[in-house]
């Protein structure tokens, strides 16, 4: 019986119908090609002068982004909500979120951005339930090839959108709003290359070249961020493949040993880090970072337990967040620079506590699905989607952003990580049921 041959993804109608919402989420909710005057995200570097800066453009744009993800999931809507059902632990953060409104600066912001957030989840949802795990990297690939091109396009072609203005001279910004954000979001569109299967030398060629690609803009972004995170990507990767090609003994003395290693340099930097920055000639309070997190804990003291609303803290010339900016001379902030702080100068206690069960959760899953001694090359990926939502905690970026498309991968591989365990769990019980039968027959 020969084997069914699917067609590429780019042939299908699904994949080009998803195509243009999966872009604006991987951008974040906008292109520097609608806003080439503009080096601001005005989704996600809003700042106390200018809480509301959303064009009616913009507020249109997004409606048809929406639309289309609502539309295409309408189609198996009873499928998809059999598979949310399954999952209710993955609609707690925006199901909280959308409780806040309850007490929120701002009951509008709030209500509209944690019904997003919701949409955003249930997408996430949809794409586990729609499209095989090898289909599913094959469709972030062609995105991610779209989105090189877009990038490299604007950059050559239309610089006034795809260079970089503001603090760094030269600096590449391609299809995003900010440099940051192209070298981030195109680290984490690389991460799925390394978890394909290639059908044949020229998708391997392929894969070559997205990857060289990839790098160059990493690199021509000049955004420090993004270039750590693509050397702890790659080193993460490399492990994850190493440790499964090694006899059991080796790979526990792999890992045991990477754990002393990266627990010795984590307790070396946090103890010199000034030190160390000052050698470097970097900034000792890593460009304001630090100065920014004091605040904003100072501001979490004063209200512990609820916070002031999901998206709903940097608001106007007011309240903490007025505060905040004022007590370090930074009008324009706009974010904590931590996920975490994010989370409780939104969500209080409450909120920063279902966040924690949700990671650990997820954690816990890819911890057991790494523990397998052989694991499918796409439990590969699910791992280190996860991998990538725990630096949230200490790189800057937030949880559950709006207009972002960081949240249904995380769904996505939330999902994923638990059928490969239950999968597992099938195999064994079928395996232990053959074994008492030839027991029984004997």
């Amino acid at each position: 019986m020969s084997a069914v041959i699917q067609q590429p993804i780019y042939k299908t109608a699904l994949a080009w119908v998803l195509l243009l919402p999966v872009l604006f989420f991987i951008a974040g909710g906008t292109l520097s090609l609608d806003r080439p005057t503009t080096g601001i995200n005005p989704t996600e570097t809003e700042s106390v002068l200018n809480p509301n800066p959303e064009t009616p453009y913009f507020m249109m744009e997004q409606s048809l982004m929406y639309a289309i993800v609502l539309g295409v999931m309408a189609f198996s809507f009873k499928s998809t909500l059999n598979l949310a059902l399954r999952y209710p632990l993955v609609f707690s953060l925006p199901l909280y979120a959308l409780t806040s409104v309850l007490w929120t600066q701002s009951a509008s912001r709030t209500l509209s951005y944690s019904l997003f957030a919701l949409i955003l989840t249930m997408f996430g949802v949809f794409l586990a339930d729609r499209f095989a795990p090898d289909r599913l990297i094959e469709f972030l690939l062609f995105a991610g090839w779209v989105a090189i091109i877009l990038s490299f396009g604007a950059i050559i072609f239309y610089p006034a959108a795809g260079i970089w203005k503001d603090t760094a001279a030269g600096a590449w910004r391609g299809m995003y709003v900010h440099k940051q954000n192209l070298g981030g979001e195109t680290v984490f569109m690389l991460i799925p290359a390394f978890f394909s299967k290639p059908k044949n030398q020229v998708e391997k060629a392929g894969l070559c070249i997205y990857c060289l690609l990839s790098v160059i803009l990493i690199v021509g972004s000049q955004s420090r961020t993004a270039w750590i995170m693509f050397i702890v990507s790659m080193a993460a990767i490399g492990f994850l493949k190493l440790t499964h090609r090694l006899p059991n003994g080796e790979r526990m003395l792999l890992i045991v040993a990477t754990i002393l290693v990266v627990t010795s340099l984590t307790v070396v930097l946090v103890a010199y880090y000034r030190e160390i920055a000052l050698t470097l000639g970097k900034d000792p309070t890593l460009t304001g970072r630090t100065l920014i997190w004091a605040a904003c804990w100072e501001a979490i003291k004063r209200r512990p337990l609820l916070g002031l609303g999901y998206r709903a803290f940097w608001l106007a010339l007011r309240g903490e967040a007025f505060n905040i900016a004022a007590s370090i001379g930074q009008p324009n902030l706009g974010n904590s620079e931590n996920g975490v702080l994010e989370t409780w100068l939104e969500l209080g206690i409450g909120g920063v506590t279902v966040l924690v069960i949700t990671m650990f959760q997820s954690l816990r899953k890819a911890v057991r699905v790494f523990g397998q001694r052989i694991i499918p090359l796409v439990a590969g990926w699910y791992i280190m989607v996860v991998f990538w939502n725990l630096l949230t905690f200490v790189n800057g970026g937030k949880f559950m952003p709006p207009h972002s498309f960081g949240w249904p991968l995380f769904v996505i591989a939330y999902i994923g990580l638990d059928r490969e365990l239950k999968a597992k769990r099938v195999s064994l019980a079928m395996q232990r049921t053959a074994a008492t039968s030839v027991v029984e027959v004997g």
